[in-house]
C-alpha cells in the first residue's frame, strides 16, 4: 500500500495483529516540566492467546516459564531511560476489564526539552519468553519550550514518507495494486480494536497555536480508531491509492476519513500561560 504504511508506521504498527488501544497524553508545565501517562491495553483473548505461547514455549525448553505480563515495573523503567535525560517512571496501576486487560503508567519529566517520544510501542511482556515489540524505530516527536510570560512549546513529529520509487515503476505499481486488493479483505481481523491516541496537553490556557485538532487545554497529534475506519471499506480502499503522504490532496482526504484524526500541521505551535 502506498499512504497507509507511512500511516500505520506514524502510529507503530506492531508484529502481531491488532487488539492493542494505546493512549498517550504529555502534560507540560510552564515551566517544563510535567509527566506522560500512558495507559496500553489488549483484548483479553489475545492476552490469553499470549499466555498460552509462552507457557509452550517454557515447556518445549524444558523449564517453566515466566508467564506472559504486560504489566512489567521493571520493563517500563527502562522505557523511561530511552524517553531522555531527566524522565522517570512514577507509578503503574493494572487495568482489568470484562473484555480488556492493560495498565497507566506515569512518568514525569523535568525539561520538555529533552524529551523524546517513540512512535513504536514499548515492549510488552517482559521478563518471559514471549516479547511483543514494534517494528524497527522510527524517528521520535520531539519538544522544544522556550519560557517566559507566555510560554512558547513546539511539537515535531516525524513526516510521513513516500515509498522509495524503483527501476521498473510502472510493474511495481501493477503488484502493488493487486496487493492491496487481496489484502483489504483481511484488514478487520488484523486491525479490529485497535486504536492509538497521543495528545499535548498544557497546564494553563492556550492563548495561540497553529493546531487543527485543539480543545480547550489540550492538541490531538493523532486518535486512528480502525473500527470506524475498517467500517467504510471505500475509504479504505480509496487510501492505498493516495501516492504521497505529504501532499495537500493526501491531507485533504485524511480530514474526510470517520476515526482518523492526524494533525497534519508539523511543526505545532502552542503558546500558553
Amino acid at each position: 500500500m502506498k499512504l497507509l504504511p507511512s500511516l500505520l508506521a506514524l502510529v507503530s504498527a506492531l508484529s502481531l495483529t491488532g487488539c492493542f488501544q494505546i493512549d498517550k497524553n504529555v502534560q507540560v508545565k510552564p515551566d517544563g516540566s510535567g509527566t506522560i501517562t500512558e495507559t496500553i491495553t489488549m483484548g483479553t483473548a489475545m492476552i490469553t492467546q499470549m499466555k498460552a505461547m509462552a507457557s509452550g514455549f517454557g515447556d518445549a525448553a524444558g523449564g517453566k516459564a515466566k508467564g506472559f505480563e504486560l504489566l512489567d515495573e521493571a520493563k517500563l523503567k527502562e522505557e523511561a531511560k530511552k524517553m531522555g535525560e531527566g524522565v522517570t517512571f512514577v507509578s503503574a496501576k493494572k487495568i482489568t476489564a470484562p473484555d480488556r486487560e492493560g495498565y497507566t503508567a506515569v512518568y514525569a519529566f523535568t525539561d520538555i526539552n529533552q524529551l523524546k517520544l517513540s512512535t513504536n510501542p514499548p515492549d510488552i511482556g517482559g521478563g518471559g519468553n514471549l516479547k511483543m515489540t514494534g517494528k524497527g524505530e522510527s524517528e521520535p516527536v520531539t519538544f522544544a519550550l522556550v519560557k517566559g510570560k507566555t510560554a512558547e512549546l513546539t511539537v515535531k513529529t516525524p513526516a510521513m514518507k513516500a515509498p522509495a520509487k524503483t527501476k521498473d515503476e510502472a510493474a511495481a505499481d501493477a503488484t502493488q495494486e493487486a496487493m492491496n486488493e487481496a489484502m483489504l479483505p483481511m484488514m478487520p481481523q488484523i486491525f479490529k480494536d485497535m486504536r492509538m491516541t497521543m495528545s499535548v496537553e498544557v497546564v494553563g490556557k492556550i492563548t495561540t497555536t497553529n493546531a487543527t485538532n485543539q480543545e480547550g487545554s489540550k492538541v490531538t497529534m493523532l486518535d486512528v480508531d480502525f473500527n470506524k475506519i475498517l467500517a467504510d471499506p471505500a475509504k479504505m480502499k480509496a487510501m492505498t491509492k493516495l501516492k504521497d503522504p505529504n501532499s495537500a490532496e493526501a491531507k485533504a482526504f485524511l480530514k474526510t476519513i470517520p476515526g482518523m484524526k492526524v494533525e497534519t500541521v508539523n511543526p505545532v505551535k502552542i503558546s500558553f500561560q
